[in-house]
Order: structure tokens, then C-alpha cells, then sequence
């Protein structure tokens, strides 16, 4: 950076310093903040109980000593400089990590939580069953579990801190990892099978109900999972009648009941499966290996809370072991607890 020798320079590099270095000076900046929070020199005296021409004062104060104006004032508003502006969000991104340092010694003082936000299908057929491993290696932990169909914003509001989805992986401004693969195969119960004698072939779903998601992943059609099935074995299954949920789980719940054929996600149904409350009846035909795949997300920012690392570092291990315990399952047939299909 070029030096200048010019005095009344120097003079003013120190002025400005100094607004930092004196204490005084920081609950000017606060005054700012306020005000530029509201856009009002009224509203921020009312916020910090003092009268209007003190706000102005202050800022004033802090104007001459920067050598710069910081608001627009106009007639009856105010708006900010764009000097005002970069000095707001200087201000803003430095309470941030302030915050973002405070919750990470929460979390090395062992008083943290953990809030969860899932899809019902991820919670219920996979995240549940599993979570009691990661509550005994964290006995203190608070966790919270939330489900919803519709992606979470991640708003200091919502209180969420990880995130698990079924998708593509496309999450622009977020931070993601995968966790595991998925693959998809028609299941149904051995009495809906054997009625609808689909072991003569699946040319016999004709005659079956499929059980739909309502949304497998975002931004598709309810059928769009069994079509990308059907067109990969060369089936028309436009006229069959169907059954529509609104989680991948509840319609394998309902194949279990009877009500169908579903197209159900391994990895949310290996209990359903391993206690024959479904079958595979086309064990001829391999499984849809899916395009998409389950990953945890959580907000971008320089500081990565421990616990969210923990948790997710805990969510690969869980499904490669998940994945490593599908490879070494038996199968013999219909009659046995049918071998899981291998997610990538």
C-alpha cells in the first residue's frame, strides 16, 4: 500500500483508529446500527431511550471523525451511504462469528443441542431406528427431530442446525456431504404376491395398485419413480390403479398392510423386510440403482459447530455400515429374509 507523508492524512488514519479504541466511540457505532437497522433516526432513539437529536448528535460525531457521511438525509427518511452500507455489514458479519465462536464453546462444554430436520421417510425408516448408537455416545446431547416434505430455510428462527434429504445434491450456498445411496425394488406382502401371481412375472402389475410417493424428491411428478422403473424394464404401468402418499415410508407401511405394490427405498425398509412383512417378487430383475442419494446439509459459514461435524461424521459411518451389512445378508428365496439390494 503507498505510504502518503501528507500530515493532515496521517492525522486522519489516527482519527479513525481511535474510533475503535475508545469505548465511547463503540456505543456511537452501536447508535449506527440501530439506526440504519430502522431507517430512522426516531425509531432507534426510542429503541435506546434517548431523544431524537441525541441520535443525531452521535452520528454526527461519528461522521466527522470517519470523514465520511453515512446516511442520506433527506426530507422526511433517511437512507443509507454507500459507505453506511459496507460499515453496516462489517458490523453485521462480525456479530455473526461472535455468535458462531459462542455456540462452538457451548458445544466444547458439552451444553449443547442438536436440532434435526428430516423427511418423514429418512426419519422414520432410517434415522430413528438408528439414533439410539449416536444417544449413548452423547448422553447429554438435546436433540430435536423435526420432519417436513418441504425443504427447511435454515432461518435463525427455525433453530435448525443439519439437515437430511433425498436428492439429487444440488444445494446452492449450503454446505452438504452424502451419506449413503439408495436403490428402489417393487415389495408387497407374499399373500398380495401370491393373489396377484406376480411370480408368473411383472407383465401382472397390470392388475395390482401401486403405491405412489406423492413427491420421491423435489421438483418431479407423483409417478416419477415408478416410471423411471418401468421404462428401465420396458413396462407400461399408465393404467394401473394407484395409491398415493405422502412419504416413500408410509406407502412401503401400506404395501406391508397389504394395500399394493410399492416401490419401495432398501434402506428405509430393511426391518420390513427382514420380518417378511415384504417380499420382493421379481427377484429375476435387478433393483433401480436411484440417481439420487441421502445427504446431510447445513448452513455455509467459516465455523462448522462441533456437534454438527460429530453428527454427520456419525451419519457416513452408520450408513457404510449400513451398506457392508447388506453385502453380507443371505438370501434363499421368497420364504427367507430376502437379501437387501446393494446401495451404491
Amino acid at each position: 500500500m503507498k505510504r502518503t507523508s501528507d500530515p493532515a492524512t496521517r492525522e486522519h488514519a489516527r482519527s479513525i483508529a481511535n474510533v475503535l479504541s475508545d469505548d465511547a466511540n463503540l456505543l456511537i457505532i452501536k447508535t449506527f446500527v440501530i439506526a440504519a437497522r430502522y431507517m430512522s433516526f426516531k425509531a432507534a432513539a426510542r429503541h435506546l431511550c434517548l431523544t431524537p437529536g441525541a441520535v443525531s448528535h452521535r452520528i454526527a460525531r461519528l461522521e466527522q471523525v470517519l470523514g465520511f457521511p453515512l446516511f442520506n438525509r433527506l426530507t422526511r427518511s433517511v437512507t443509507l451511504t454507500v459507505e453506511g452500507e459496507r460499515l453496516r455489514a462489517v458490523y453485521e458479519s462480525a456479530l455473526a462469528k461472535i455468535q458462531e465462536e459462542i455456540s462452538r464453546l457451548l458445544d466444547d462444554d458439552g451444553l449443547s443441542s442438536l436440532t434435526i430436520f428430516a423427511h418423514p421417510s429418512i426419519a422414520m425408516g432410517w434415522l430413528i431406528p438408528h439414533l439410539p448408537g449416536f444417544q449413548a455416545e452423547h448422553p447429554n446431547l438435546h436433540i430435536n427431530i423435526r420432519t417436513g416434505n418441504n425443504p427447511t430455510d435454515f432461518s435463525h428462527e427455525s433453530g435448525v442446525d443439519v439437515a437430511l434429504y433425498y436428492s439429487s445434491g444440488s444445494f446452492t450456498g449450503l454446505a452438504s456431504r452424502r451419506i449413503m445411496g439408495e436403490n428402489a425394488v417393487p415389495v408387497c406382502t407374499p399373500a398380495y404376491a401370491a393373489a396377484h401371481r406376480l411370480e408368473e412375472g411383472p407383465q401382472n402389475l397390470a392388475g395390482c395398485t401401486l403405491l405412489h410417493d406423492s413427491a420421491p424428491w423435489h421438483f418431479c411428478t407423483v409417478t416419477a419413480e415408478w416410471q423411471e422403473w418401468a421404462s428401465r424394464h420396458g413396462l407400461d404401468i399408465q393404467k394401473s390403479p394407484s395409491m398415493i402418499f405422502d412419504s416413500a415410508y408410509a406407502a412401503s407401511l401400506a404395501a406391508a398392510n397389504g394395500l399394493g405394490v410399492a416401490l419401495g427405498r432398501t434402506r428405509l425398509m430393511e426391518d420390513l423386510l427382514h420380518e417378511k412383512r415384504l417380499i420382493m417378487p421379481f427377484p429375476q430383475l435387478a433393483p433401480l440403482e436411484s440417481s439420487h442419494a441421502y445427504y446431510a446439509v447445513w448452513p455455509r459459514s467459516r465455523h462448522t459447530p462441533a456437534i454438527v461435524s460429530t453428527f454427520v461424521d456419525w451419519l457416513e459411518r452408520i450408513g457404510s455400515a449400513d451398506k457392508d451389512a447388506a453385502q453380507a445378508s443371505p438370501a434363499s428365496g421368497a420364504d427367507a429374509a430376502p437379501q437387501l439390494p446393494q446401495a451404491s
